[in-house]
């Protein structure tokens, strides 16, 4: 399996691939209509990519000496972007997935850049892959999931900011050490959110990973 650049020469595959990944979105449609429907949606969407972001990062997933599937990542800003992910029906659940997001995540993780994402609520496939490596629902609604995945840098930065704030203020400190241990995190990310802070449970657990001593003890 390799990746090439997309190119104008892609654009029939490309077109191939958005019928075969999303035609089941449309089955209360007349079948007679879909396949307008699908070129006509394909157009839009390329049109939309095209204004919004970095043609660099779009490219060709090429195994057996044939185009499988599509990976855009639009890494022009330190808060990337992963744009379109997709491979043919046929070659699914066969790893290739699985490859891509883990070498896309150590990227990220090198970069110490956000990855965010979005994801149709119904594509459980998609959301399993996310979840395993590291990415939590930002936001929802009836028909998409938002995904983010921080790096560990972001994440400890985002937890020593909480620290910072609670080693300044005597009554925080004492909130804390009277919390059951079952209800520390949550604890934690209230405290977080009094102070108009944002940190999740993942910020948490990337502190307590990375702690060489006991990791409450050191900030409370």
């Amino acid at each position: 399996m390799t990746l090439r650049h997309a190119t104008a020469d892609d654009r029939p595959f490309l077109e191939q691939l958005f019928s075969a990944t999303t035609r089941s979105e449309f089955a209360s449609i007349d079948p007679d209509l879909v396949d307008e429907l699908l070129a006509h949606q394909h157009e839009i969407r390329l049109r939309a990519y095209a204004d919004a972001f970095d043609p660099t990062g779009d490219h060709i997933i090429v195994h057996d000496d044939g185009p499988v599937g599509r990976i855009w990542v639009d890494s022009s800003s330190d808060e990337w972007t992963l744009v379109d992910f997709a491979v043919l029906p046929d070659h699914q659940k066969q790893g290739i997935g699985s490859v891509l997001m883990a070498d896309l995540v150590d990227q990220a993780e090198r970069s110490e850049a956000t990855v965010r994402l979005t994801v149709r609520s119904d594509n459980i496939g998609a959301q399993r892959l996310y979840f395993r490596n590291g990415f939590t629902v930002e936001l929802a609604d009836d028909v998409h999931l938002q995904f983010v995945r921080r790096s560990s840098a972001q994440r400890r930065e985002r937890f020593e900011q909480v620290r910072t704030r609670v080693l300044a203020d005597v009554s925080l400190q004492e909130r804390l050490r009277t919390v059951p241990a079952d209800r520390l995190v949550a604890e934690i990310i209230e405290v977080a959110g009094v102070l108009g802070l944002e940190i999740d449970a993942e910020d948490v657990a990337e502190a307590q990973r990375t702690a060489r001593t006991d990791w409450l003890e050191r900030w409370v």
